[in-house]
């Protein structure tokens, strides 16, 4: 079982790597918040061009981010665009980008958040069927994330019942002492025994002895 920054990684790597970009940054979409959460980035230091900030991202920030999530649909932002939101371009400019290709990390039944791929000294422009395939990975990628937190869920729990029935076990096992050396000093006894019968088979077995 892959941990959750394990696939992270793994998957900001091979999204860098295949779109042939300068940096890869994956978000967490965090509706409450209405904001992106980062998750990962690959390389973990951008270029010395690059002023890029691990930070959370106000969707007030990005408009197209908003439009990417809410529609489900991959967009390109150039900075140079003469439709590009004023201030959208102010803010990728201040954070040291020329263009980026945002890809919704997104389910069946969910957008989990955002892909942001980054071209640093230049403006990438991607065509349509790269687009496409690269949305595809994007989204494997998002269920490959749903998949291990679920699963990490499940770990956790796991571990919390055997920790409990652990506890459980123990204070059943001082009781029992308790009570077969009750038994003992009751009955003026050398030694106690406490047998458990089992119904289904009519067989007895000790549980517990003192002397």
């Amino acid at each position: 079982l892959y941990e959750l920054d394990e696939v992270l990684a793994y998957s900001a790597t091979r999204l860098f790597q295949i779109a042939g970009v300068q940096g890869c940054t994956l978000f967490r979409w965090d509706p409450a918040d209405d904001a992106l959460q980062p998750w990962e980035r690959y390389p973990t230091h951008p270029s010395e061009n690059g002023k890029s900030e691990h930070r959370t991202i106000p969707l007030d920030e990005l408009p197209t981010a908003r439009l990417v999530l809410e529609t489900g649909k991959p967009h390109q932002v150039q900075v140079s665009s003469p439709r590009a939101d004023s201030f959208e371009v102010s803010k990728i400019r201040q954070a040291g980008f020329k263009s980026l290709l945002l890809l919704p990390l997104a389910t069946t039944h969910q957008i989990i958040g955002l892909a942001r791929l980054e071209h640093l000294d230049s403006e990438r422009q991607f065509y349509p069927h790269q687009v496409q395939f690269l949305s595809d990975l994007a989204d494997q990628i998002a269920r490959r994330i749903v998949d291990t937190r679920h699963l990490q869920g499940l770990k956790t729990e796991l571990q919390e019942t055997d920790s409990t029935g652990a506890a459980l076990a123990e204070e059943l096992n001082t009781a029992l002492e308790k009570l077969a050396d009750q038994l003992r000093r009751a009955g003026n006894a050398s030694a106690a025994l406490i047998y458990r019968l089992d119904s289904s088979n009519e067989d007895v077995a000790i549980i517990q002895a003192t002397s």
